[in-house]
Protein backbone atom coordinates (compact mmCIF):
# COMPACT_ATOMS: atom_id res chain seq x y z
CA UNK A 1 0.00 0.00 0.00
CA UNK A 2 2.40 2.41 0.76
CA UNK A 3 4.37 1.50 -2.58
CA UNK A 4 1.31 2.53 -4.57
CA UNK A 5 0.43 5.63 -2.60
CA UNK A 6 4.25 7.02 -2.97
CA UNK A 7 3.87 5.92 -6.98
CA UNK A 8 0.02 7.61 -7.30
CA UNK A 9 1.62 10.68 -5.42
CA UNK A 10 4.64 10.58 -8.26
CA UNK A 11 2.20 10.35 -10.66
CA UNK A 12 -0.08 12.92 -9.45
CA UNK A 13 3.57 15.43 -9.25
CA UNK A 14 4.16 14.44 -12.78
CA UNK A 15 1.38 15.60 -14.15
CA UNK A 16 1.16 18.99 -12.64
CA UNK A 17 4.81 19.38 -13.77
CA UNK A 18 3.34 18.79 -17.10
CA UNK A 19 0.65 21.27 -17.34
CA UNK A 20 2.97 24.07 -15.69
CA UNK A 21 5.29 23.50 -18.55
CA UNK A 22 3.58 25.13 -21.18
CA UNK A 23 2.43 27.75 -18.73
CA UNK A 24 5.78 28.89 -18.12
CA UNK A 25 6.86 28.69 -21.65
CA UNK A 26 3.52 30.84 -22.76
CA UNK A 27 4.62 33.92 -20.32
CA UNK A 28 8.15 33.65 -22.00
CA UNK A 29 9.38 36.87 -24.47
CA UNK A 30 9.27 35.81 -28.52
CA UNK A 31 12.32 35.95 -30.08
CA UNK A 32 11.75 39.04 -32.90
CA UNK A 33 11.98 37.77 -36.08
CA UNK A 34 15.26 37.76 -38.14
CA UNK A 35 14.66 39.70 -41.78
CA UNK A 36 16.79 41.35 -44.08
CA UNK A 37 17.33 44.98 -44.94
CA UNK A 38 18.65 46.55 -47.61
CA UNK A 39 20.96 49.07 -48.08
CA UNK A 40 22.38 50.41 -51.22
CA UNK A 41 25.29 52.40 -52.52
CA UNK A 42 25.13 53.66 -56.26
CA UNK A 43 28.14 55.85 -57.69
CA UNK A 44 31.07 55.86 -59.03
CA UNK A 45 33.87 53.63 -58.43
CA UNK A 46 35.48 54.16 -61.47
CA UNK A 47 36.72 57.65 -63.28
CA UNK A 48 37.15 60.50 -62.49
CA UNK A 49 34.34 60.61 -59.23
CA UNK A 50 36.39 57.47 -58.14
CA UNK A 51 38.03 59.30 -55.59
CA UNK A 52 34.38 60.01 -53.69
CA UNK A 53 32.32 56.78 -54.68
CA UNK A 54 34.99 54.71 -53.47
CA UNK A 55 34.73 55.83 -50.07
CA UNK A 56 31.23 55.69 -49.76
CA UNK A 57 30.95 51.94 -50.30
CA UNK A 58 33.70 51.24 -48.07
CA UNK A 59 31.93 53.50 -45.33
CA UNK A 60 28.70 51.33 -45.90
CA UNK A 61 30.10 48.01 -45.41
CA UNK A 62 32.01 49.20 -41.81
CA UNK A 63 28.85 50.13 -41.04
CA UNK A 64 27.05 46.65 -42.17
CA UNK A 65 29.87 44.59 -40.27
CA UNK A 66 29.23 47.07 -37.12
CA UNK A 67 25.36 46.42 -37.24
CA UNK A 68 25.48 43.32 -37.85
CA UNK A 69 28.49 42.29 -35.24
CA UNK A 70 26.18 43.72 -32.67
CA UNK A 71 22.82 41.60 -33.68
CA UNK A 72 21.36 43.99 -36.15
CA UNK A 73 18.55 46.99 -35.76
CA UNK A 74 15.66 45.94 -33.76
CA UNK A 75 11.87 47.70 -34.54
CA UNK A 76 8.31 46.42 -35.17
CA UNK A 77 9.10 43.24 -33.02
CA UNK A 78 11.63 42.42 -35.39
CA UNK A 79 15.07 42.41 -36.15
CA UNK A 80 17.07 42.96 -39.13
CA UNK A 81 20.49 42.27 -40.39
CA UNK A 82 22.04 44.88 -42.80
CA UNK A 83 22.57 43.52 -46.64
CA UNK A 84 24.90 45.99 -48.22
CA UNK A 85 24.52 46.46 -52.30
CA UNK A 86 26.59 48.13 -54.32
CA UNK A 87 27.00 49.51 -58.32
CA UNK A 88 29.65 51.55 -59.96
CA UNK A 89 27.43 54.30 -62.41
CA UNK A 90 30.87 55.86 -62.98
CA UNK A 91 28.89 59.68 -62.59
CA UNK A 92 26.78 58.32 -66.18
CA UNK A 93 23.92 59.68 -65.63
CA UNK A 94 22.28 56.36 -67.60
CA UNK A 95 23.97 54.32 -66.04
CA UNK A 96 22.98 55.72 -62.75
CA UNK A 97 19.31 55.24 -63.91
CA UNK A 98 19.49 51.52 -65.10
CA UNK A 99 21.32 50.55 -61.56
CA UNK A 100 18.48 52.72 -59.80
CA UNK A 101 15.63 50.88 -61.56
CA UNK A 102 17.36 47.63 -60.74
CA UNK A 103 17.39 48.26 -57.15
CA UNK A 104 13.90 49.81 -56.60
CA UNK A 105 11.87 47.40 -58.99
CA UNK A 106 14.21 44.14 -59.04
CA UNK A 107 15.64 43.99 -55.52
CA UNK A 108 13.30 46.22 -53.22
CA UNK A 109 15.95 48.21 -52.25
CA UNK A 110 14.31 51.34 -49.82
CA UNK A 111 17.14 52.92 -48.45
CA UNK A 112 20.07 54.35 -50.77
CA UNK A 113 23.18 56.29 -50.32
CA UNK A 114 24.34 57.21 -53.81
CA UNK A 115 27.22 59.60 -54.48
CA UNK A 116 24.64 61.61 -57.02
CA UNK A 117 26.13 64.27 -58.53
CA UNK A 118 23.72 66.98 -58.93
CA UNK A 119 22.52 65.94 -62.20
CA UNK A 120 22.10 62.56 -61.49
CA UNK A 121 20.03 63.50 -58.57
CA UNK A 122 17.69 65.58 -60.44
CA UNK A 123 17.39 62.53 -63.35
CA UNK A 124 16.69 60.20 -60.05
CA UNK A 125 13.29 62.73 -58.59
CA UNK A 126 11.04 60.58 -60.49
CA UNK A 127 11.90 56.98 -59.16
CA UNK A 128 12.68 58.72 -55.72
CA UNK A 129 10.00 60.67 -55.24
CA UNK A 130 7.25 57.84 -56.71
CA UNK A 131 8.38 54.80 -54.01
CA UNK A 132 9.18 57.12 -51.32
CA UNK A 133 13.03 55.83 -51.10
CA UNK A 134 14.74 57.45 -48.18
CA UNK A 135 18.15 59.24 -50.06
CA UNK A 136 21.22 59.77 -48.26
CA UNK A 137 23.02 61.73 -51.69
CA UNK A 138 25.79 64.77 -51.72
CA UNK A 139 24.13 66.81 -55.08
CA UNK A 140 26.70 69.69 -53.81
CA UNK A 141 25.60 72.86 -54.48
CA UNK A 142 22.36 71.50 -56.22
CA UNK A 143 19.80 73.31 -53.82
CA UNK A 144 16.59 72.41 -55.60
CA UNK A 145 17.28 68.32 -54.33
CA UNK A 146 16.42 69.77 -50.80
CA UNK A 147 12.60 71.77 -52.04
CA UNK A 148 9.24 70.85 -50.11
CA UNK A 149 8.94 68.77 -53.57
CA UNK A 150 11.46 65.91 -52.53
CA UNK A 151 10.79 65.27 -49.08
CA UNK A 152 12.74 61.61 -49.27
CA UNK A 153 16.28 63.22 -49.93
CA UNK A 154 18.44 64.35 -47.24
CA UNK A 155 21.82 65.85 -48.15
CA UNK A 156 24.56 64.27 -46.17
CA UNK A 157 27.58 66.75 -47.38
CA UNK A 158 27.73 70.44 -46.07
CA UNK A 159 26.42 72.25 -48.95
CA UNK A 160 27.97 76.00 -50.11
CA UNK A 161 25.53 77.42 -48.53
CA UNK A 162 26.85 76.72 -45.26
CA UNK A 163 30.13 75.87 -46.16
CA UNK A 164 31.66 78.87 -47.87
CA UNK A 165 30.47 81.28 -45.55
CA UNK A 166 32.35 79.64 -42.61
CA UNK A 167 35.80 79.40 -44.86
CA UNK A 168 35.28 82.81 -45.80
CA UNK A 169 34.71 83.87 -42.05
CA UNK A 170 37.91 81.77 -40.85
CA UNK A 171 40.12 83.32 -43.66
CA UNK A 172 38.73 86.84 -42.49
CA UNK A 173 40.15 86.62 -39.03
CA UNK A 174 43.20 84.23 -39.61
CA UNK A 175 44.70 85.58 -43.23
CA UNK A 176 44.76 89.56 -42.33
CA UNK A 177 46.42 89.99 -45.48
CA UNK A 178 44.31 88.53 -48.05
CA UNK A 179 42.63 90.83 -50.08
CA UNK A 180 41.88 89.35 -53.23
CA UNK A 181 39.99 85.66 -54.15
CA UNK A 182 39.71 83.67 -56.81
CA UNK A 183 37.64 80.55 -57.35
CA UNK A 184 37.77 77.70 -59.39
CA UNK A 185 34.93 75.89 -59.73
CA UNK A 186 33.03 73.31 -62.25
CA UNK A 187 31.28 74.54 -65.23
CA UNK A 188 27.38 73.60 -63.56
CA UNK A 189 25.34 74.44 -60.93
CA UNK A 190 27.83 73.62 -58.45
CA UNK A 191 30.09 75.82 -59.49
CA UNK A 192 27.91 78.52 -59.95
CA UNK A 193 26.57 78.18 -56.53
CA UNK A 194 29.81 78.70 -55.04
CA UNK A 195 30.64 81.41 -56.83
CA UNK A 196 27.20 83.00 -56.15
CA UNK A 197 27.81 82.92 -52.56
CA UNK A 198 31.52 83.96 -52.89
CA UNK A 199 30.48 86.87 -54.91
CA UNK A 200 28.11 87.92 -52.86
CA UNK A 201 29.16 87.24 -49.07
CA UNK A 202 33.06 88.13 -50.05
CA UNK A 203 33.19 91.95 -50.01
CA UNK A 204 31.37 91.96 -46.99
CA UNK A 205 34.54 89.97 -45.17
CA UNK A 206 36.88 92.40 -46.51
CA UNK A 207 37.55 89.96 -50.09
CA UNK A 208 37.57 91.40 -53.55
CA UNK A 209 36.45 88.31 -55.93
CA UNK A 210 38.09 88.15 -58.98
CA UNK A 211 36.49 87.04 -62.07
CA UNK A 212 36.03 83.03 -61.80
CA UNK A 213 37.70 80.51 -63.59
CA UNK A 214 35.22 77.56 -64.69
CA UNK A 215 36.63 74.02 -65.73
CA UNK A 216 34.88 70.87 -67.41
CA UNK A 217 34.62 68.07 -65.45
CA UNK A 218 37.56 65.32 -66.44
CA UNK A 219 40.00 68.12 -67.82
CA UNK A 220 43.28 66.76 -68.38
CA UNK A 221 45.50 69.83 -69.88
CA UNK A 222 45.65 71.96 -66.11
CA UNK A 223 48.08 74.26 -67.37
CA UNK A 224 46.02 76.98 -69.70
CA UNK A 225 43.70 77.04 -66.74
CA UNK A 226 45.98 78.08 -63.98
CA UNK A 227 47.84 80.28 -66.13
CA UNK A 228 44.77 82.45 -66.46
CA UNK A 229 44.45 82.30 -63.12
CA UNK A 230 48.20 82.92 -61.43
CA UNK A 231 47.80 86.47 -64.02
CA UNK A 232 45.00 87.35 -62.11
CA UNK A 233 47.66 87.16 -58.81
CA UNK A 234 45.38 86.82 -56.43
CA UNK A 235 46.20 86.18 -52.82
CA UNK A 236 44.11 82.89 -52.83
CA UNK A 237 42.81 80.43 -54.92
CA UNK A 238 39.89 78.77 -53.74
CA UNK A 239 39.52 75.52 -55.31
CA UNK A 240 35.78 74.82 -54.79
CA UNK A 241 34.16 70.91 -56.13
CA UNK A 242 37.58 70.15 -57.56
CA UNK A 243 38.00 66.64 -57.33
CA UNK A 244 41.11 65.49 -55.84
CA UNK A 245 43.12 63.80 -58.67
CA UNK A 246 42.93 67.47 -60.85
CA UNK A 247 43.22 69.89 -57.69
CA UNK A 248 46.78 68.74 -56.57
CA UNK A 249 47.73 68.93 -60.39
CA UNK A 250 46.52 72.52 -60.35
CA UNK A 251 48.19 73.46 -57.25
CA UNK A 252 51.61 71.90 -59.21
CA UNK A 253 50.76 73.76 -62.22
CA UNK A 254 50.16 77.25 -60.20
CA UNK A 255 53.39 76.72 -58.21
CA UNK A 256 55.34 75.78 -61.50
CA UNK A 257 54.12 78.93 -62.77
CA UNK A 258 55.21 81.02 -59.95
CA UNK A 259 52.41 81.48 -57.48
CA UNK A 260 53.14 82.35 -54.17
CA UNK A 261 49.83 83.03 -52.88
CA UNK A 262 47.58 80.95 -50.51
CA UNK A 263 45.18 77.96 -51.26
CA UNK A 264 42.12 76.99 -50.08
CA UNK A 265 39.17 74.34 -51.12
CA UNK A 266 35.77 72.93 -50.19
CA UNK A 267 36.75 69.35 -50.37
CA UNK A 268 37.66 67.18 -48.16
CA UNK A 269 39.50 63.37 -48.10
CA UNK A 270 42.96 64.45 -48.64
CA UNK A 271 45.26 61.37 -48.35
CA UNK A 272 48.68 62.82 -47.78
CA UNK A 273 50.36 59.94 -49.43
CA UNK A 274 49.08 60.55 -52.71
CA UNK A 275 47.93 64.34 -53.03
CA UNK A 276 51.19 65.44 -51.29
CA UNK A 277 53.32 64.18 -54.57
CA UNK A 278 50.60 64.74 -57.24
CA UNK A 279 50.81 68.63 -56.07
CA UNK A 280 54.74 68.41 -56.28
CA UNK A 281 55.81 67.71 -52.98
CA UNK A 282 55.21 69.35 -49.06
CA UNK A 283 57.00 72.67 -50.44
CA UNK A 284 54.07 73.75 -52.90
CA UNK A 285 50.99 72.43 -50.64
CA UNK A 286 52.31 73.87 -47.17
CA UNK A 287 49.87 76.48 -45.82
CA UNK A 288 46.83 74.63 -48.19
CA UNK A 289 43.55 74.42 -46.12
CA UNK A 290 40.90 72.15 -46.77
CA UNK A 291 38.02 70.65 -43.75
CA UNK A 292 39.54 67.64 -42.70
CA UNK A 293 39.56 65.90 -39.30
CA UNK A 294 42.90 64.74 -39.56
CA UNK A 295 44.68 63.83 -35.86
CA UNK A 296 48.16 64.11 -37.12
CA UNK A 297 50.55 66.24 -34.57
CA UNK A 298 48.66 69.23 -32.75
CA UNK A 299 45.14 68.21 -34.82
CA UNK A 300 44.96 65.28 -32.46
CA UNK A 301 43.29 67.52 -29.86
CA UNK A 302 40.58 68.46 -31.92
CA UNK A 303 39.94 65.10 -33.51
CA UNK A 304 37.30 63.48 -31.11
CA UNK A 305 38.96 59.83 -29.97
CA UNK A 306 36.04 58.02 -31.02
CA UNK A 307 36.71 59.32 -34.53
CA UNK A 308 40.42 58.26 -33.88
CA UNK A 309 39.49 54.88 -33.37
CA UNK A 310 37.02 54.77 -36.28
CA UNK A 311 40.31 56.08 -38.29
CA UNK A 312 42.59 53.13 -37.35
CA UNK A 313 39.97 50.54 -38.03
CA UNK A 314 39.47 52.30 -41.11
CA UNK A 315 43.48 51.61 -42.34
CA UNK A 316 43.65 48.71 -40.92
CA UNK A 317 40.72 47.85 -43.61
CA UNK A 318 41.65 49.51 -46.35
CA UNK A 319 45.36 50.25 -46.01
CA UNK A 320 44.54 54.31 -46.15
CA UNK A 321 41.90 56.47 -44.89
CA UNK A 322 39.50 58.84 -46.89
CA UNK A 323 36.94 61.43 -44.35
CA UNK A 324 34.06 60.33 -47.32
CA UNK A 325 34.24 57.01 -45.58
CA UNK A 326 33.57 58.68 -42.29
CA UNK A 327 31.08 60.72 -43.68
CA UNK A 328 28.70 58.24 -44.85
CA UNK A 329 29.79 56.23 -41.79
CA UNK A 330 28.40 59.03 -39.47
CA UNK A 331 25.31 59.34 -41.90
CA UNK A 332 24.17 55.86 -41.37
CA UNK A 333 24.98 55.52 -37.82
CA UNK A 334 22.15 58.96 -37.68
CA UNK A 335 19.81 56.94 -40.25
CA UNK A 336 20.50 53.69 -37.87
CA UNK A 337 18.94 55.60 -35.23
CA UNK A 338 15.85 57.74 -37.11
CA UNK A 339 15.11 53.83 -37.64
CA UNK A 340 15.08 52.77 -34.21
CA UNK A 341 13.15 56.00 -33.15
CA UNK A 342 10.67 55.45 -35.75
CA UNK A 343 9.97 52.03 -34.40
CA UNK A 344 9.94 50.77 -38.06
CA UNK A 345 11.68 50.35 -41.55
CA UNK A 346 9.28 52.80 -43.43
CA UNK A 347 10.55 55.06 -45.23
CA UNK A 348 8.43 58.05 -44.57
CA UNK A 349 8.49 57.21 -41.03
CA UNK A 350 12.12 57.40 -40.37
CA UNK A 351 12.35 60.30 -42.54
CA UNK A 352 10.09 62.12 -40.13
CA UNK A 353 12.10 61.15 -37.95
CA UNK A 354 15.36 62.73 -38.97
CA UNK A 355 13.89 66.12 -39.79
CA UNK A 356 12.99 68.81 -36.78
CA UNK A 357 16.66 69.75 -35.52
CA UNK A 358 16.67 66.37 -33.44
CA UNK A 359 20.37 65.89 -32.54
CA UNK A 360 21.77 62.51 -32.81
CA UNK A 361 25.15 61.16 -31.79
CA UNK A 362 28.14 60.46 -34.35
CA UNK A 363 31.86 59.99 -34.40
CA UNK A 364 32.32 63.78 -33.76
CA UNK A 365 29.17 64.48 -31.18
CA UNK A 366 26.35 65.79 -31.56
CA UNK A 367 24.22 66.60 -35.10
CA UNK A 368 21.33 67.46 -36.70
CA UNK A 369 19.48 68.20 -40.49
CA UNK A 370 18.56 71.67 -40.33
CA UNK A 371 17.70 74.41 -43.68
CA UNK A 372 14.44 74.49 -43.46
CA UNK A 373 14.08 78.39 -43.64
CA UNK A 374 16.84 78.16 -46.50
CA UNK A 375 16.02 74.96 -48.75
CA UNK A 376 11.95 74.73 -47.57
CA UNK A 377 12.58 71.76 -45.23
CA UNK A 378 14.98 70.59 -42.52
CA UNK A 379 17.28 68.31 -45.01
CA UNK A 380 20.86 69.63 -44.90
CA UNK A 381 22.84 67.82 -42.90
CA UNK A 382 24.79 70.71 -40.15
CA UNK A 383 28.02 68.31 -38.76
CA UNK A 384 30.33 70.76 -37.18
CA UNK A 385 33.09 71.68 -40.22
CA UNK A 386 36.92 71.11 -39.25
CA UNK A 387 39.60 73.17 -40.62
CA UNK A 388 42.47 71.84 -41.79
CA UNK A 389 46.37 72.66 -42.70
CA UNK A 390 48.97 71.28 -44.33
CA UNK A 391 52.44 71.36 -41.96
CA UNK A 392 55.64 69.82 -43.58
CA UNK A 393 53.90 67.52 -45.94
CA UNK A 394 51.01 66.49 -43.44
CA UNK A 395 47.24 67.58 -42.33
CA UNK A 396 46.63 68.96 -39.40
CA UNK A 397 43.26 70.10 -37.93
CA UNK A 398 43.83 72.91 -36.29
CA UNK A 399 40.18 74.28 -35.11
CA UNK A 400 36.51 72.92 -35.69
CA UNK A 401 33.55 75.44 -36.44
CA UNK A 402 30.00 74.97 -35.69
CA UNK A 403 27.90 76.06 -38.75
CA UNK A 404 25.08 78.61 -39.00
CA UNK A 405 21.78 77.40 -39.97
CA UNK A 406 21.18 80.76 -42.45
CA UNK A 407 17.99 81.70 -44.04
Amino acid sequence: MKVKRLLMLVGIWCMALMLTIPLVTSCAAPEAKVETLKVAHVGALSGECADWGIPIEQGLYMWRDDVNAKGGITVGGKTYMIEAISYDDKADTSVMLDLLSKLVYDEGVKYILPLFIGSNAYASFPIIDEENILTLTAAYGFDDVLSADHPMFFRNFTNPHERNPALLKWMSENWPDVKTILNVVSDDEAGVSIDAIATELGPSYGFEVLPTEYIEWGIVDVTPVMSRVVAQNPDVIHFGNIDLTTMPLMIKAARDLGYTGRTITDCGSHIDETFVPAAGGAENVEGHVCPQFAAHGEGAKFVPLEFQDFVERYVEEYGYFNDWGADNYMTLQILEQAIIRADSIDTVKVAAELVGGKDFEILIGKTYFGGEAHYGRAGQLMNPLPIAQYKNGHLETITVMELEDLP
